[in-house]
């Protein structure tokens, strides 16, 4: 199992983050171990709802766009895209403050919605994938670090399962979730499937308490990247003093990959032991499944969303 990295980064501020970015994709062997020049690279970060940067449920827009012109400059191909429960990609991007700046450097912003049935082995099933996705060269996953309501924790595998369109996501909530195991086995197979070169975790200003939409900002100044989406989880549990029975989608993956069992997170760059004992408030846990009557007031949340936005233009 390849290592995390973990670096400090007190903020926000640019040529700061930036160094940060830079010098986690050096931890990694470099770019050109992960993605080439002329690559169709997708950037996808946590786009939930159009909230301000101040309310930390999505990846902080510098964090987006320091990526995007990192890998802009290299000469990859780069597209922002996700699909937020609500709203679209670009308004998100617009009400974070980072649609502008990622036109400016070239970057393409895509609401992911042309899917394809993809069997899911791990899973048994078949499950609609954004094609922009699936026929990218290479992807980029920028979560941001939150506890979470349902899942514990959103760190790098439940990212990717914003590449299943609109809201499918909340029909399998509501086909899967009553089952965690059944649940856990769609986002491991989305995760598999889409096979991201790189993740890289904001958590400087992450989400505590009530994740992924009503927790509160806590300035941990830390950010974990790597190829092993493994080891990040397992890095941000111990971080975060989560076990493995807390973390249903490690959890489930080791119980598929038994090879693991009893691996610990091994951490490359700074120190991490100035960060453990942070005494992270988790969050209470819900059920995972979501009830019909709850779809049908998120569908018409969406509506009035779009509704609006068509009215600005």
């Amino acid at each position: 199992m390849k290592p995390a990295s973990f670096l400090y980064c007190k903020d926000y501020q640019r040529e700061r983050l930036r160094e940060t970015i830079a010098k986690h994709f050096e931890l990694a062997g470099g770019l050109d171990k992960l993605v080439s020049r002329s690559d169709r690279l997708i950037l996808k970060p946590n786009l939930i709802a159009p909230h301000p940067p101040e309310r930390p449920s999505q990846t902080h827009p510098a964090f987006i766009i320091e990526t995007a012109r990192l890998l802009k400059d290299y000469g990859a191909k780069v597209t922002v895209a996700d699909s937020p429960a609500w709203s679209n990609a670009e308004h998100c991007l617009e009400v974070l403050g980072a649609a502008g700046e990622l036109r400016e450097i070239g970057a393409e912003i895509k609401t992911f919605s042309n899917s394809v049935k993809t069997r899911l082995p791990i899973a048994d099933i078949d499950v609609n994938i954004s094609r922009e996705a699936l026929e990218a060269d290479a992807i980029i996953n920028l979560p941001k670090l939150k506890a979470h309501q349902q899942l514990t924790a959103t760190i790098a595998f439940k990212n990717m399962f914003g590449v299943v369109c609109g809201k499918r996501k909340a029909y399998w909530h509501y086909k899967r979730g009553k089952n965690p195991e059944d649940f856990a086995a769609i986002i491991l197979g989305i995760y598999e499937k889409t096979a991201p070169v790189f993740n890289l975790i904001d958590g400087i200003v992450c989400m505590e308490g009530r994740g992924p939409l009503n927790g509160n900002a806590r300035n941990l100044g830390i950010t974990l990247a790597g190829s092993s989406a493994l080891s990040c989880e397992l890095a941000c549990a111990r971080l975060l003093d989560y076990s493995i029975e807390e973390l249903p989608l490690v959890k489930y993956y080791i119980e598929q990959n038994p090879s693991f069992k009893g691996k610990q997170a091994y951490m490359i760059g700074d120190n991490p032991e100035l960060v453990a004992g942070c005494d992270f408030q988790k969050a209470r846990i819900i059920p995972i499944s979501f009830t019909f009557s709850r779809i049908a007031r998120s569908a018409v949340k969406q509506l009035l969303i779009m509704l609006k936005i068509k009215a600005k233009r």
